[in-house]
């Protein structure tokens, strides 16, 4: 079976892409015999990207986003005939990324983004191919032409699969009249790399660093979110993650840095590598302050890295992910409501800081209650939260196989 899997946007030191594409390729193939392509973005890391598909076994194709310059411009339109053969010879096309449908981006980009999304569905229904949505997170729904078009699409599915029951909630909104189901996000499959390698790693570039260390992963998304008055977003984020570093190296841990979602390490608008530099070297060569600033790990890598941390704050999804694999103690800082359903599927008590609802001296208060009395983080719990997270994803994955030999 051929399958075509799309809508991911880079592997090259992207952890969240990562993170979905593998455990699917691993589980999806223990059921069906397959051959898999894979696209990506139109990017920067293309030769990276090209070296990675090669290592993992699939086949490698960039997709191009339909806007003006497409009907203007003859290489573009030639790259769009070769994205709708991509299409035409393949038996089944799956959406594999990892969130759809903002609906309080700016207007534009949302529309943009709306009209690339449904661009493959409607060539999947030109050549008569299946065509799947894999679990993701969707919304917020904020705007009522907007949410008929996504409705109008989404009812066309065989079914919805949503990540999260809380997404589930705000899914319901747009009275899908298909089956829609909340399953857990699929990277809490990926399995770490070796313990040993993690600590070897750290020994090794870190010499100095204690055995207790306190992560902060800052994020350019909560950075580029219009600023609120009193709220933690904008450069308040930065303020907040600069505070709690002082606060925890002054407790005598080491704090380390570790960007979660990396670009070229320069640029603040999209890399998480930037703004950590630049946290770092504005804090003034703190003795107990570390950054992780490696282009070369892959997610497993910082997911064993992330288990040897003694408490985590993290504003990236695929991190918490992490900790939570991990069985760290972990907080968010969270700008959408799938990082409470995340944290939920593994914990009844988890402090999830909506940047869009608390102030920095909020925020620092509630960290510091939940970092000295860790009665919340029943470890127990989540170990055997695990097992079944891992169960309902190859209930996930087999719902889709099974439509497809029907």
């Amino acid at each position: 079976m051929k399958i075509l899997l799309t809508d991911l946007a880079y592997f090259y030191h992207n952890y969240g892409a990562q993170g979905i594409l593998l455990p699917f390729l691993e589980i999806f193939s223990k059921q069906v015999d397959a051959e898999f392509s894979v696209t990506i973005s139109e990017t920067k890391y293309l030769a990276q990207d090209l070296q990675y598909a090669e290592a993992k076994d699939f086949n490698l194709y960039q997709k191009p986003r339909i806007n003006i310059s497409t009907f203007l411009s003859t290489v573009k339109h030639k790259k769009h005939k070769e994205f709708k053969e991509l299409v035409k010879n393949n038996d089944v096309i799956i959406d594999l990324s990892g969130i759809e449908f903002i609906g309080n981006l700016p207007i534009i980009n949302k529309w943009k983004n709306l009209i690339n999304t449904l661009y493959t569905q409607k060539l999947a229904k030109r050549y008569k191919k299946k065509y799947y949505k894999y679990t993701k997170s969707y919304g917020p729904f904020q705007d009522y032409l907007y949410n008929f078009f996504v409705s109008k699409y989404l009812n066309k599915l065989p079914f919805l699969q949503v990540r999260g029951k809380n997404n589930l909630k705000e899914v319901n909104k747009l009275n899908i009249k298909i089956p829609v189901k909340a399953f857990p996000d699929i990277s809490l499959a990926l399995k770490p790399a070796d313990t040993d390698w993690a600590d070897n790693y750290l020994k090794r570039v870190f010499p100095n660093i204690s055995k207790k260390i306190f992560g902060i992963s800052p994020s350019v998304v909560i950075r580029s979110i219009k600023s609120i008055s009193g709220k933690i977003t904008g450069e308040d984020h930065v303020k907040l993650c600069k505070q709690i570093i002082t606060k925890y190296c002054e407790k005598g841990q080491s704090v380390l840095l570790i960007p979660h979602s990396i670009g070229n390490g320069r640029n603040l608008s999209n890399c998480d590598l930037a703004l950590a530099r630049k946290i770092y070297n504005e804090m003034g060569n703190l003795e107990n302050l570390f950054i992780l600033d490696d282009f070369t790990l892959s997610y497993s890598q910082v997911r064993a890295i992330i288990g040897l941390l003694d408490f985590y704050v993290t504003s990236r999804y695929h991190s918490v992910a992490s900790a939570l694999n991990m069985s760290i103690p972990v907080i968010s800082l969270s700008w959408h409501i799938k990082y409470k359903d995340i944290m939920s599927l593994y914990l009844n008590d988890f402090l999830v800081i909506d940047c869009r609802e608390n102030t920095i001296q909020q925020g620092l208060r509630l960290i510091e209650q939940y970092y000295l009395n860790r009665k919340w983080y029943d470890k127990k719990m989540i170990k055997k939260s695990q097992h079944n997270i891992e169960q309902q994803i190859d209930e996930s994955i087999k719902m889709i196989i099974d439509d497809i030999k029907r």
